[in-house]
């Protein structure tokens, strides 16, 4: 069987990842990968990935160097992953090939405001002609029904999932040269995000908590990029916070990036899923996060510290709590390892295998 995963970029995202994860799995089908343009930073994938010579956003271009794809590799199942993907998808199933099996992979547009509204009008539009969507959590499943107005019968839930071994690995040496890069001594409580900098990731809750802080020799560490990255910078310029704070951009190697820090913060308004909180703590780093659906699915107050959504007071307490109690570190560490266990690859791989199966 021939899959085609048609996304927007291959640039950072939650989404992305799991492209690639899928890719590089060993799913018993031909996998491979088109993006609609190119962008400054790209996912490595290793797979059979094709990216679109244009930068255009809403450009139609690609669509006939994608139905020459499908043609020249007898593509079966075409795979969609965010909106513009399941634009293009929608077109190339109605005009031009009508019996590729479209899925819809819905990994969380539907909860933004202008975005979510258009997506939410397309999917009602287009659902006569899609044979499956795939929902990554139940917040989502609800949120296709209920506004995309997708029958029940369709929507598949697939969990993300990540490779613990990957950020176990060499996590003393990954450590040791992050810590070293970065002038932070071993004595230092760092607190780390890494997300896109945009609203609704709660970087600005964050940024206000910092001075309700009580913790003496702490490093804050902000990473990611995107449309705010500019107000950040100025904003932790003029921010008065005892400890010191440091923005380092995009990271290529988020192994080294969880290696190095002691507490891992999600402040986002909504959230999907929650990719980042799996793989802080399979790297054994605490998490603190929102109390929000989607990300809640993915972390409890059973395994991670949790706070109500934009609260930064709170926030900053969860921080300096954690960093008092060794204690607690220590359970969030050894609860975040069973909780991971529960995004094993193998059994959603199957999951994903037995819906291919299903066409």
């Amino acid at each position: 069987m021939n899959v085609l995963h048609l996304i927007d970029t291959l640039d950072l995202g939650g989404a992305q990842v799991i492209v690639k994860n899928f890719i590089e799995s060993d799913l018993p089908h031909n996998q491979y990968v088109f993006a609609l343009r190119s962008t400054k930073i790209c996912i490595p994938i290793n797979g059979k990935v094709t990216v679109f010579p244009g930068e255009a956003r809403y450009s139609f271009k690609p669509i006939k160097s994608i139905c020459d794809f499908i043609k020249n590799n007898n593509i079966e199942i075409l795979h969609c992953h965010l909106f513009r993907s399941q634009f293009f998808g929608y077109i190339i199933k109605r005009y031009f090939f009508p019996d590729i099996k479209l899925i819809f992979h819905e990994h969380g547009p539907l909860s933004e405001r202008f975005e979510g509204f258009i997506t939410k009008m397309f999917l009602r539009y287009s659902r006569n002609i899609l044979d499956k969507s795939i929902a990554v959590s139940e917040m989502m499943k609800r949120l296709l029904i209920d506004s995309g107005k997708i029958e029940c019968t369709k929507i598949s839930i697939l969990p993300n999932f990540i490779f613990p071994e990957y950020f176990k690995e060499n996590k003393d040496k990954n450590r040791e040269e992050f810590r070293k890069k970065h002038n932070l001594s071993d004595d230092t409580f760092v607190v780390g995000y890494a997300a896109r900098m945009i609203p609704r990731k709660g970087w600005k809750t964050f940024l206000k908590s910092l001075n309700n802080i009580n913790v003496k020799n702490i490093t804050v560490i902000f990473a990611g990029t995107g449309k705010d990255k500019e107000e950040l910078k100025k904003m932790l310029k003029e921010t008065d916070f005892p400890g010191d704070l440091k923005y380092i951009g995009y990271v290529s190697e988020m192994e080294k990036f969880y290696a190095g820090i002691d507490c891992f913060i999600i402040p986002s308004w909504w959230e999907p899923f929650g990719l980042t909180a799996l793989e802080a703590q399979a790297a054994g780093v605490p998490v603190i996060a929102s109390d929000i659906p989607g990300l809640t699915e993915v972390v409890n107050w059973g395994n991670a510290l949790l706070f109500p959504v934009k609260n930064s007071t709170l926030l900053a307490c969860q921080i300096s709590a954690l960093e008092h109690s060794k204690m607690l570190r220590e359970r969030l560490v050894r609860k975040g390892y069973a909780n991971i266990k529960r995004f094993e690859k193998t059994a959603i791989l199957e999951q994903l295998n037995q819906l291919y199966q299903s066409f």
